[in-house]
């Protein structure tokens, strides 16, 4: 991999820099490069480069969503004709939700994002998920458009029981989605309460030095997609299937 000194950063353009954070392994570099594809607006891949960033703040495990609201704020100020605007009210949306707590105001300006992605934005891949967004704040935690929920209900309250389906009672293979594997677990049992308000089913495996978060289980394949689709947008997760 090429190492770029220090001296040969200020020659690469806009593009090269935000290539060049795609391509970083390591966290702090990706961050410097995109920081400097974002300094002219104008130009192009800014927006790009700024919707990482922002999105590497949601993704951090650590639970920065305050932080997160800011960043996706500001970059609806800066780039309000950026193709990424759905995205980020999406984001913005979302982050009010999950730090609502009692405050119905944070309920309210989730809604706000919601509806104006429905009436801006209606031809976006954010819109399905939006509309199902504000059925989880009314209670009703919808399929995401795919059709991955059943019509039971609300999810079990526990989040380590699995509710039994009719494949494991006849021993047939059923797939899983692995949406995270943590360390902490109060982080995990935030991710759940999530998770469950969406409307899926969870459980927790403990591997002896991280925990996985898994969903499922799903009996046909385009399920389990569904909702590794809807898990990567929301929680901005690398999600995968497993084959049980």
């Amino acid at each position: 991999r090429l190492v770029l000194q220090s001296a040969d950063l200020g020659l690469l353009d806009q593009r090269s820099r935000y290539l060049a954070g795609k391509l970083a392994r390591l966290d702090g570099e990706a961050k410097l490069h995109f920081l400097a594809a974002t300094r002219e607006v104008k130009k192009g891949y800014s927006d790009d480069a700024a919707i990482e960033l922002a999105e590497s703040v949601y993704a951090d495990p650590r639970g920065l969503y305050v932080s997160a609201r800011r960043a996706f704020r500001s970059f609806i100020d800066r780039f309000p004709d950026s193709p990424y605007v759905p995205l980020a009210l999406y984001r913005l949306g979302r982050t009010q939700m999950i730090t609502a707590g009692g405050d119905r105001s944070h309920i309210d300006s989730a809604r706000a994002s919601f509806e104006l992605i429905l009436t801006k934005f209606a031809g976006s891949s954010e819109s399905r998920y939006a509309a199902s967004a504000l059925h989880e704040i009314e209670g009703k935690p919808g399929d995401f458009g795919y059709g991955i929920r059943d019509a039971e209900g609300l999810p079990s309250a526990d989040t380590d029981v699995i509710v039994s389906l009719d494949a494991q009672e006849e021993n047939q293979p059923v797939y899983w989605v692995q949406v995270g594997a943590f360390s902490k677990r109060a982080l995990v049992d935030q991710l759940i309460l999530r998770l469950q308000g969406a409307g899926l089913e969870t459980r927790v495996v403990d591997s002896g030095k991280m925990l996985l978060v898994q969903a499922g289980p799903y009996v046909e394949r385009k399920k389990a997609d569904a909702v590794v689709r809807h898990v990567s947008l929301v929680e901005s997760l690398e999600c995968q299937v497993i084959l049980e």
